[in-house]
């Protein structure tokens, strides 16, 4: 069989041929019995993996792959050809806070809202947490307040309200397009969604009405929304169904383009859902409760489709709030939100884990030269290269063989 190397390499570069490792040393290709002589930087499948998922390596496409590993991670390797040995590349990422880790939470402060309105019902945050937002039920507007510390609720001053009494007679639920320059709410009077235009973003005195969308057809009582990030989905949670329903938005951000896909019912969960959150990345939903005073986790195995949702796990917020109505996440997951008609406030609460360990779960087809998988703790923030060769044609035979490598 004919050897095919990369064309135009450079002084040191390494390229793996049929198993077998080669550096160019300026001249001519030189091979090697030592991979970690020779790391891989031609036809490398580059994956980023975090959080829960599902990795299946095609070793018949690439014979290099690199993964980056933060949270729980299950890899599976099916037998294939033509590669027989080919590396894994493993980036462990095991420093730094970890969030959205509601099983952690803990309660820091709360912010009372009662001398805006004795009824708040949703909340929002500016991006950079240096605005807070909140739904007024009793004043019938939202409500804007600046953050001299963000994320600290503490440092949360009262600036200025705007009504949506003309739209909304029971406003229930709050989003802000990711820029400010579109507000949208959802009350239970109209049962529908209401979009403005906000002409100086994030300033909500300069609000002006533009439409609204009707959600009667699947929900008469809405209370939570949210959008997706590019504004090409909208989530309606409902009382009435005990369900959270999806629609797309054939024109980004114009509810007008709106139609319904489907719904995930919670009531197994809680039969009085409220608020509604999802991680930026659509992979995870929460759902506050105001039957169970808490808050819900579910994960979605395809980002963004509430058919794949499973629940996960709550965490009570009862000691803070007894009727919780919204809720909120800093982006990165490491702060929660609640706000509440019985205490009349925003609780803020801490949810995350410092120092996490990747959980690595291996297919059933994969053994270990040592009978041992690698330890992963021992690799804190290195790079961990692992060959793997077959044997009896159905399964796989790791070794680790070089740490922090520094791959690029």
């Amino acid at each position: 069989m004919s050897l095919i190397f990369p064309s135009n390499p450079q002084l040191d570069d390494a390229h793996i041929e049929n198993g077998v490792a080669y550096k160019w040393n300026g001249t001519k290709w030189i091979a090697s019995n030592k991979f970690e002589d020779a790391v891989v930087t031609e036809y490398a499948n580059i994956q980023t993996v975090q959080g829960s998922n599902t990795v299946i390596i095609e070793p018949e496409k690439y014979n290099y792959y690199k993964i980056e590993v933060d949270g729980q991670v299950d890899i599976d390797i099916p037998v294939s050809t033509p590669f027989s040995t080919f590396i894994l590349e493993l980036n462990i990422l095991t420093t730094g806070a970890i969030g959205y880790r509601i099983d952690l939470a803990s309660y820091v402060q709360n912010l009372s809202v009662s001398a805006q309105d004795t009824s708040p019902y949703a909340l929002f945050f500016k991006p950079d947490g240096t605005k807070m937002y909140v739904v007024g039920f009793t004043g019938r507007d939202v409500n804007e307040y600046d953050l001299s510390t963000a994320w600290d609720i503490s440092t949360a001053s009262y600036v200025q309200n705007f009504s949506v009494s003309a739209q909304e007679l029971s406003p229930t639920g709050l989003f802000f397009k990711p820029d400010g320059t579109k507000m949208y709410v959802v009350g239970i009077s109209s049962d529908a969604v209401n979009e403005y235009d906000l002409s100086t973003a994030w300033d909500i005195s300069t609000a002006s009405y533009v439409q609204n969308f009707g959600v009667n057809a699947q929900e008469s009582v809405p209370i939570g929304l949210f959008f997706k990030p590019d504004g090409t989905k909208m989530y309606v949670l409902g009382v009435s169904g005990d369900a959270v329903y999806e629609y797309t938005l054939i024109t980004a951000w114009d509810i007008s383009t709106a139609s319904y896909v489907q719904n995930f019912l919670v009531s197994a969960q809680d039969s009085a859902p409220y608020g509604l959150f999802f991680k930026p990345d659509g992979t995870k939903m929460f759902v506050a409760g105001a039957n169970g005073d808490a808050v819900y986790e579910y994960t979605l195995i395809t980002a963004w489709d509430i058919s794949s949702a499973s629940y996960v796990q709550n965490f009570s917020v009862l000691e803070e709030e007894n009727n919780p109505k919204g809720i909120y996440f800093k982006p990165d997951g490491t702060k929660m939100y609640v706000v509440g008609t019985t205490g009349r406030d925003v609780n803020e609460y801490d949810t995350f884990l410092v120092g996490y360990q990747p959980d690595i779960t291996w297919g059933s087809n994969i053994q270990w030269e040592n009978k041992i998988a690698p330890d992963l703790t021992e690799n804190n923030g290195n790079n961990l290269l692992i060959k793997f060769t077959t044997y009896d044609g159905q399964n796989w035979v790791g070794s680790p063989i070089a740490t922090n490598l520094g791959v690029s």
